[in-house]
């Protein structure tokens, strides 16, 4: 990769969890983990201070949960990509990381080189979501064309479904 290394933030409420994956990380030259953070609200304090390029994010946490912590992010922090980095695959948790703003949803059983090209895809505008959730997404479009529901896209639901088009 040219350039500067991608500055990744983990935020999880599980400490062994987050020294894994920084250790899983290091192994990638051009992925640095800038930060680490134990909720949501912790995550967006630190990007003021450590100005990542990409936030894994875990959903359940305390205090202040991932799907918040998403939305604190983006609505400070618009350039800051984050990635949704769970075990859960609940449509109510997809469609609220997609409303606030996450470019890349994957679950924790994902191989160490997935979760690399995620971070890597996102970084690059490639917005990265597992079958799951482009699932919920394909439904939520299906239920407002047949008139069963109104959903507001983001712009980034809008580019993943023009992707999904193409």
């Amino acid at each position: 990769m040219e350039g500067k290394a991608i500055r990744v933030m983990i935020a999880d409420d599980s400490l062994i969890f987050r020294e894994t994956i920084t250790a899983l990380l290091a192994k990638d030259p051009d992925i640095v983990v800038a930060a680490s953070a134990g909720n949501g609200r912790e995550a967006f304090a630190l990007c003021q201070q450590y100005n990542p390029d990409v936030v894994l994010m875990d959903i359940r946490m305390p205090e202040c949960d991932g799907i918040e912590g998403t939305r604190l992010i983006k609505n400070s922090f618009p350039r800051i990509k984050v990635i949704i980095f769970t075990t859960f695959e609940d449509r109510e948790y997809i469609t609220e990381a997609l409303r606030y703003g996450a470019e890349g949803y994957v679950l924790k059983d994902s191989g160490q080189d997935h979760i690399r090209m995620v971070i890597k895809s996102v970084y690059r505008g490639y917005p990265v979501f597992h079958e799951k959730a482009l699932d919920t997404m394909v439904q939520s479009v299906s239920e407002m064309q047949s008139g069963k529901a109104t959903v507001e896209l983001s712009p980034t639901e809008q580019q993943i479904l023009s992707l999904i088009v193409e």
